[in-house]
């Protein structure tokens, strides 16, 4: 076997007899030993010690090489480095590159420090012309502001950008975010998220079908199938499209959106065209535009606009609003609702106020009325309850028979007057301020007679929602 051993410092001089091709060369700057290994490895020199090597802008260093000088292409071993300009640095136990597509490959402890961004992985193809970084297997980058897991990750130097390929975390001092694929700028710290990922700030969570975020403005904003949890408040939203800021703790839904409430254990499903929920002095506060409806078992709803705010749990319903209560239906300009530990304590309506009681004895079904300028109902528990009623109050009534018929109208008109009703019955009616009224047997009462003005009966879907799917029918 033939074998042939130089020790060189500084061996450019080596190849200065080479003739140059049209490819760019890559040139080997200094070795303390070149071998041939003809039998063995009869393409390549065998470099040792402080090895060296060049190719335009980009520097390699390592402990031992074999150099391709036919294939203009090396492997290093050791201590691999790689430098390209003064801001980006390689390294890696293993080096295969090939100087013709520039591509280096590098194994084992990768590393890749670009400015302020260092990434670690098991594996590292990087192209010098791309100027592209893939990185697979055990992914780590990060910087001072965030740290990005990953098992396949695209860098780009000249734009600072991470392509994610692959099932990833990014964890930052206020959020974290999970995700299969997406764009994440390392130096602006914001990205955009695909295939259904999820944003976790404190206890609130975004899930979209894509996803917007942006950290340093602690701002999320969702595309597609939004769901906004927030698990203080018990609250849910959904959408199309919503977002929600975590400093300003505001959140926005809309295009088909919805809110559900889950804090006693029965859910309230409200629907509108628009939901906002936002912090203001200490009080969470929640508004809903256009077309608002709303279900819960035990109550339920129709209106424009609506607003709550949390701390005092006040209701504020805007825009011909409806209101149902197993039979009780209350309507009018505007009406306020008081719940107490999320249970209806008290309603007040203005002006316009109309109360509807739908009462059956079949096959006939007659509906007591009530009709004044202000109207305030006190949800005493589960079956009484009291209304008071002023300016230009009327009632149309059925009292119950002893056997639950129904035989007569009584219709009264008076400046006030007030209800007391205990599992549906009337208990007591208290008339006051000038009061008329007449008691005539149904029979002979015509049935315009049977009506309030501005009476409509609206017990069933589409008007009343009577299911969590009812609240999106028009």
């Amino acid at each position: 076997m033939s074998r042939f051993v130089v020790v060189i410092l500084g061996c450019g001089w080596l190849w200065s007899s080479v003739a140059r091709s049209e490819r760019e060369r890559v040139y080997l700057e200094r070795a303390d030993s070149l071998v041939f290994h003809k039998a063995q490895i009869p393409d390549a020199q065998v470099l040792r010690g402080n090895v060296t090597f060049r190719q335009g802008g980009a520097w390699m260093y390592c402990d031992s090489a074999y150099f391709y000088e036919t294939g203009n292409s090396l492997e290093a071993f050791g201590n691999v480095h790689m430098e390209q300009g003064d801001t980006i640095h390689l390294y890696g136990r293993y080096l295969h590159y090939d100087g013709d597509t520039r591509v280096a490959r590098l194994r084992q402890a990768v590393k890749l420090i670009h400015t302020d961004v260092t990434v670690n992985a098991d594996g590292l193809n990087y192209d010098l012309i791309a100027e592209t970084a893939v990185f697979r297997d055990s992914v780590h980058l990060y910087t001072t502001d965030f740290t990005l897991l990953s098992d396949t990750l695209l860098y780009h130097p000249a734009t600072k950008e991470a392509s994610i390929l692959g099932p990833s975390r990014i964890l930052t001092d206020s959020a974290t975010v999970y995700t299969q694929r997406g764009q994440y700028h390392t130096e602006l710290n914001c990205g955009y998220f695909l295939d259904r990922s999820l944003v976790v700030s404190s206890s609130r969570t975004l899930v979209a079908d894509s996803i917007y975020f942006d950290r340093p403005n602690t701002f999320g904003e969702g595309f597609g199938r939004v769901e906004i949890c927030d698990s203080s408040t018990f609250v849910t939203l959904t959408g199309d499209y919503g977002y929600h800021n975590d400093g300003a703790q505001r959140s926005f839904v809309s295009r088909r959106a919805c809110l559900l409430e889950y804090s006693n254990g029965d859910t309230l499903y409200l629907h509108a065209d628009t939901i906002l929920t936002f912090s203001m002095d200490s009080a969470r506060i929640t508004l809903a535009y256009h077309g608002v409806r709303f279900y819960r078992s035990d109550i339920q709803g129709a209106t424009d606009s609506l607003s709550f705010t949390g701390t005092d749990s006040t209701l504020h319903m805007y825009g011909s609003p409806h209101l149902w209560q197993e039979q009780l239906q209350l309507s009018g300009d505007t009406i306020d609702l008081l719940f107490g530990d999320t249970t209806l304590r008290y309603a007040h309506i203005r002006p316009a106020a109309f109360a509807i009681q739908q009462v059956s004895c079949p096959p006939d079904t007659f509906y007591n009325q009530l009709k004044g300028t202000d109207m305030q109902v006190y949800f005493l528990n589960s079956t009484d309850r009291r209304i008071d009623l002023s300016g230009n109050a009327e009632s149309i009534y059925y009292p119950p028979e002893a056997d639950s018929t129904y035989l007569n109208l009584n219709r009264t008109r008076s400046g006030e007057l007030s209800i007391h009703v205990s599992s549906g019955r009337l208990e007591r009616l208290v008339v006051r301020s000038s009061p008329r009224g007449t008691l005539t047997p149904i029979p002979l009462v015509p049935p315009a007679e049977r009506e309030l003005p501005g009476f409509i009966p609206l017990f069933t879907p589409p008007h009343r929602p009577l299911s969590p799917e009812d609240i999106f029918l028009r």
